[in-house]
């Protein structure tokens, strides 16, 4: 009697969980019979009285409640009839529950069904946490059996940012390019389009002195969700990274390794492309876009006026 939580606002891998489930728990023959889905605002005791039904004849029932009331408070009629429903689940039954928030823990329906479930998140990596992005990457790689060097792996999460179902597609189609070898960041450049707009994008306008191109991104990011805070901290991050770089390779440091571990970078394999990134900047001008990255991380942490971030930006691409 499988029971998952499924919780997150990345729609398409609850969707393709979901498909997943259907094909391990419903006989072809017998899905439209063995399949019951009830929306929010459906009846929750004739979802509950699905649940312990036997299937009709092969395979196994699944029952879907998105979005499901079972999750937030309930009154006590119904918070025992879940109780008895959970206890009296059959083997043949597969219940998933969904929410686009997490779940509270606090909440009695949650302690229990908890008791029981599953519970995995499926939420949007935000575009700033880039080791996630590239985690994330390598995983579905896996998932559809395709090979990535690192750098390739980079690349993509680059393209992609954290849409999950342009990167299946995407791995999908580097698959059959590739056709068996392994794939390489020459045909991730070749084949994947970069749609993504990330804070990187924003800090390389930045870099190359363009103003009109780095308000536009910081709107287009802004528009997406992603708040200033997060924004201006991958701003730092990246600046800093560039800035050991540029430092250490100024004091005559060759070794990627070395440089690597001291400016805090897991892959010795990026130095090569960060040394290209910060060739046309000057170690004076990394320093004073740091000192006025870091006054301005200041200002959007402390609730400061963000509507003058759009002067910051040209600021820091005049430095």
């Amino acid at each position: 009697m499988p029971v998952y939580i499924d919780w997150g606002d990345d729609e398409y891998l609850i969707s393709r969980h979901l498909d997943r489930l259907k094909t391990e728990v419903l006989h072809p023959a017998f899905a439209a019979l063995n399949f019951s889905q009830y929306p929010p605002d459906a009846n929750v005791s004739q979802a509950l009285s699905d649940a312990i039904a036997p299937p009709l004849g092969e395979g196994g029932r699944l029952v879907f409640l998105p979005e499901s009331r079972l999750l937030g408070a309930l009154d006590d009629g119904l918070l025992v009839a879940l109780e008895q429903t959970i206890n009296a689940l059959p083997p043949t039954t597969t219940l998933v529950l969904t929410s686009t928030k997490k779940p509270d823990g606090r909440l009695k329906s949650v302690k229990l069904l908890k008791q029981h479930a599953i519970a995995r998140e499926f939420s949007r990596i935000p575009l700033w946490k880039t080791a996630e992005l590239v985690r994330r990457v390598r995983e579905m790689a896996s998932v559809l059996d395709v090979s990535l060097s690192a750098e390739a792996a980079e690349c993509l999460a680059a393209a992609t940012g954290n849409d999950a179902q342009r990167l299946f597609n995407e791995l999908e189609k580097l698959s059959t390019y590739a056709n068996g070898r392994g794939v390489e960041a020459e045909d991730v450049r070749a084949m994947v389009a970069n749609a993504a707009t990330t804070p990187f994008q924003l800090a390389g306008a930045i870099g190359a002195g363009n103003a009109a191109e780095a308000i536009a991104l910081f709107d287009d990011l802004q528009a997406n969700s992603e708040s200033a805070v997060k924004i201006v901290a991958t701003l730092v991050a990246q600046f800093r990274t560039w800035l050991w770089v540029k430092a250490l390779a100024g004091d005559g440091e060759t070794n990627n390794r070395a440089i690597a571990l001291q400016a805090g970078i897991d892959n010795p394999n990026r130095i090569y492309y960060l040394r290209q990134e910060v060739a046309a900047l000057s170690l004076p001008r990394l320093q004073r876009t740091m000192r006025q990255l870091l006054a301005l991380e200041l200002t959007v942490k402390t609730g400061g006026d963000l509507s003058s971030i759009h002067s910051h930006l040209i600021q820091l691409c005049l430095l």
